[in-house]
C-alpha cells in the first residue's frame, strides 16, 4: 500500500521559496526582483535630489519639475538668478533619455536581465565619475559644479528611459511621485475603488521621502563627496542584487524585452 503522501499528491511549494529554489521569474509568481529594485532606486532618487539641492546649489538632479519652476521664478525675477544649473540639468537629463533609448533599441535581441544590468552599471559609473569630480576638483569653481550636475542628471535621464522600457506595473518612472500618488489615492477605498494595488504605490512614495531624509542627513553630517559615495554604494548593491537574484529580471519572450505600453509612461 502506497504512502498517502506520494510525490504526485504532495503539495507543491509556491511563493518566494519556490522562486528562490527553482529560479522562476515569470510575472505573476511574485519572484521578479525588479519591483523591489525600483523601490530602492526611487529612494536613491530622493537621496540625489536632496544632495544636489543642498550641495550643488538651487538645482534638482532628477525632479525636472522643480528645475522648470526655478527657471520660471528666475525669469520672472521673483527670486535671484539660479545660474545655468537647472537648465543644464534639464538638457543633460534629456540627453540621458536619448542615449539610453537608442542603446536599448540596439539591444532588443538581448534578454532584459542583460541590458538592465548594463544600464545600471552605466549609472553607477556616471555617479562614480561625478563623485570623483566632487572629491578631487574644487567645487568652488563653477565648471566643476556644472560637470557634476551634468553627469548626475545624465545618469537619471538614462535610468528613466530604462525603467520606462522595463514596463513594470506601478513603476512608470523612479523620479516623480505625482503619478504614483494619483494612482494610490484614485484606486483606494476612499475614492470608492476596490482595487488593491496600494503596496507598490505607497512604497514608491515612502521610498522617495526616506531617500530625501537620508540624503539630507548625509549632507549635513559628512558633506557632498561622502554623500555621493554612499549613493554609489547603494546603486552598486542594487545592481549586484538584481544580477545575482535566482530569477533575474523577468522576460516576456525568448530573449526579447517587454514592449512599452502607451499608458505606462506617466509623468511626474
Amino acid at each position: 500500500m502506497s504512502h498517502p503522501m506520494t510525490s504526485s499528491s504532495r503539495p507543491r511549494r509556491t511563493g518566494p521559496f519556490r522562486c528562490a529554489v527553482r529560479g522562476l521569474h515569470r510575472r505573476g509568481h511574485g519572484c521578479d526582483p525588479l519591483p523591489a529594485a525600483l523601490v530602492g532606486l526611487t529612494a536613491v532618487t530622493g537621496m540625489l535630489d536632496a544632495i544636489s539641492y543642498l550641495g550643488l546649489g538651487r538645482v534638482f538632479i532628477a525632479m525636472m519639475t522643480g528645475n522648470v519652476i526655478f527657471l520660471g521664478l528666475a525669469l520672472g525675477k521673483t527670486v535671484g538668478p539660479s545660474g545655468p544649473g537647472p537648465a543644464l540639468a534639464i538638457v543633460s537629463f534629456a540627453l540621458g533619455i536619448v542615449l539610453a533609448a537608442r542603446t536599448a533599441r540596439l539591444a532588443t535581441r538581448r534578454a532584459r536581465q542583460h541590458w538592465f544590468f548594463h544600464a545600471m552599471a552605466v549609472e553607477v559609473a556616471l555617479v562614480a565619475a561625478a563623485t570623483a569630480m566632487a572629491a578631487f576638483a574644487p567645487l568652488t569653481a563653477a565648471g566643476t559644479r556644472y560637470v557634476v550636475i551634468a553627469l548626475l542628471a545624465l545618469a537619471m535621464g538614462a535610468r528613466c528611459s530604462t525603467v520606462r522600457r522595463l514596463d513594470v506595473p506601478d513603476f512608470p518612472i523612479t523620479v516623480g511621485l505625482t503619478g504614483a500618488l494619483i494612482a494610490l489615492v484614485h484606486d483606494s477605498p476612499l475614492a470608492g475603488s476596490g482595487r488593491a494595488r496600494a503596496a507598490r504605490r505607497l512604497g514608491v512614495v515612502l521610498a522617495m521621502g526616506v531617500g530625501a531624509t537620508a540624503g539630507g542627513f548625509l549632507m549635513t553630517s559628512v558633506g557632498l563627496t561622502w554623500s555621493l559615495l554612499a549613493v554609489v554604494g547603494v546603486l552598486a548593491a542594487i545592481t549586484v542584487a538584481v544580477r545575482v537574484h535566482p530569477g533575474g529580471p523577468a522576460t516576456t519572450g525568448p530573449n526579447r524585452p517587454a514592449p512599452v505600453s502607451p499608458g505606462s509612461a506617466q509623468r511626474a
